[in-house]
């Protein structure tokens, strides 16, 4: 019986590996979205610049509507 607390044991931290795989994907999908908006909103309203390219407004609007992860499960994984 003891074999079969093992497996239990192993196939639960495999879900609990998964599962936090998982949360760290969203994490890096929502941090790099905030890094966007600090990086060309407010570094635009605190430091206007005339040249600067609006084109990150597109970019967020399709992650919006199509919104993909940067990371792939196996690199969360690792």
């Amino acid at each position: 019986a003891h074999h079969g607390v093992l497996l239990f044991a192993m196939l639960l931290i495999l879900l609990l590996l998964w599962i936090e795989a998982r949360r760290y994907r969203f994490f890096d999908f929502y941090r790099a979205r905030v890094r966007q908006f600090e990086r060309h909103y407010f570094a635009q309203i605190f430091s206007p610049q005339p040249d600067f390219a609006s084109d990150w407004l597109l970019i967020v609007g399709e992650g919006l509507r199509a919104p993909k992860f940067l990371l792939s499960q196996r690199a969360a994984l690792a």
